[in-house]
């Protein structure tokens, strides 16, 4: 993997002093958007959120242009991010052939533009000055168009948008274009399960649609092996979130049978839409207002 000192000065020389031939724009434009899509489709929402399952063919592609950007494997990139280890040959095999996969991203683009004709405009702009933009270009217009984030040198190559919200929905785009074509499949999880799970008679308790606060504080000592928390009026089952959370189970424990709503909106921490869409999944019961504390 090229130095991000080096990927930098290179592309910002290129565009200061070369101008290259149209199409070599086009080239740049194309490795950019599939390194992007390859590291929020695929390191992001499939490696990490575990949000979707894909055929091998699609997680060969999204594992090769991932190579192609300036993230690293799939491997590393889960591990920095604090995720353990996913079981997946395809990961193992992007991991362990990651050097020649991501070589051969550098002589793409060379070949390419030796055949329009600019061997040195491909080099320059589809090497380097994608990769620039694939680490820059959509943080930066995500804060133009809001001018209120205090963590964006944080937010820099942090290889996906954890920024409250993406804009950037062509991923989700993406996936459904990939489900549509039968590429991929949406997992199977949140309220989908548990009524699945009422129905076969698996799970011992009966969710009713609406609980009083008495009657939430009554859930929680009933079940104790369970997670259950409120979020905006509304009751959660999280149980096992724990070992998956982000931000470390102790978050998930603090929130444990009480109204969680400050803790998930009012934190430090922004939580994406990816993470909002999560919530809603979990919900189970709607929380009775207490008319007796109205006014």
């Amino acid at each position: 993997m090229i130095n991000s000192t080096v990927i930098d000065t290179f592309a910002i020389y290129s565009l200061i002093s070369y101008t290259p031939v149209s199409y070599i724009w086009l080239l740049t434009i194309a490795l950019w958007w599939a390194g992007e899509w390859a590291v929020n489709v695929g390191y992001y929402r499939l490696w990490y959120q575990e949000s979707y399952q894909c055929h091998d063919t699609l997680r060969v592609l999204l594992a090769t242009f991932g190579a192609f950007t300036s993230k690293g494997s799939i491997k590393e990139w889960l591990l920095a991010n604090g995720k353990k280890e996913v079981v997946d040959p395809v990961v193992e095999w992007q991991h362990k052939y990651y050097l020649y996969i991501s070589s051969s991203a550098m002589g793409l683009p060379v070949i390419v533009g030796y055949f329009l004709n600019d061997s040195i405009g491909g080099m320059l702009y589809g090497i380097f000055v994608s990769r620039f933009l694939e680490s820059y270009a959509l943080h930066w217009i995500h804060f133009i168009k809001n001018l209120k984030f205090k963590d964006t040198p944080q937010m820099l190559r942090s290889g996906h948008f954890n920024d409250g919200g993406s804009i950037y929905d062509v991923d989700k785009f993406a996936i459904r274009c990939a489900i549509y074509f039968g590429l991929a499949k949406e997992k199977d999880h949140g309220v989908t399960k548990v009524n699945k799970a009422l129905a076969a008679d698996i799970i011992p308790w009966k969710p009713k649609k609406a609980y009083s606060m008495d009657e939430f504080n009554q859930l929680v000592k009933d079940y104790p092996e369970k997670t259950f928390t409120i979020i905006k009026r509304q009751i959660l089952d999280i149980t096992g979130f724990d070992k998956e959370h982000p931000g470390g189970a102790r978050y998930i424990n603090f929130i444990k049978g009480i109204d969680g709503t400050h803790e998930f909106y009012g934190s430090l921490h922004r939580h994406s839409l990816e993470a909002k869409d999560w919530v809603r999944s979990k919900i189970f019961a709607d929380l009775i207002p207490d008319v007796s504390k109205a006014g």
